[in-house]
């Protein structure tokens, strides 16, 4: 996985994805097939991507039991008519990714 450019197709988004929209972008790398769900769960693992656990409350956890827990909160927490995951681009890539605020966003 070409690490930077998979991060920079996710310039200029939402700060909050959904589990599709991510996977949109980590395609729009070149990254086809299995490899896709390979990478979103390695951009979760390293905290790029964080699991909505509660509805509005993201957490990045780091691996081990903290992981095991926010997946369970986050599959008891999916929304909308599929069950979908929502993902938060961790706050420290907003400024260099340009990521939108939707505070922002009319």
């Amino acid at each position: 996985m070409r690490r930077m450019s998979t991060l920079f197709e996710f310039a200029q988004s939402r700060a909050i994805l959904t589990e599709a929209e991510a996977m949109e972008a980590i395609e729009r790398a070149h990254v086809s097939g299995i490899a896709v769900e390979q990478v979103l769960r390695r951009l979760k693992a390293v905290s790029f991507l964080g699991l909505e656990t509660a509805r509005g409350r993201f957490e990045y956890p780091e691996g081990g039991q903290a992981a095991d827990r926010a997946e369970v909160l986050a599959r008891m927490t999916r929304t909308g008519p599929e069950g979908s995951e929502r993902l938060m681009i961790h706050p420290a890539f907003h400024a260099y990714l340009e990521i939108m605020d939707e505070a922002l966003v009319p």
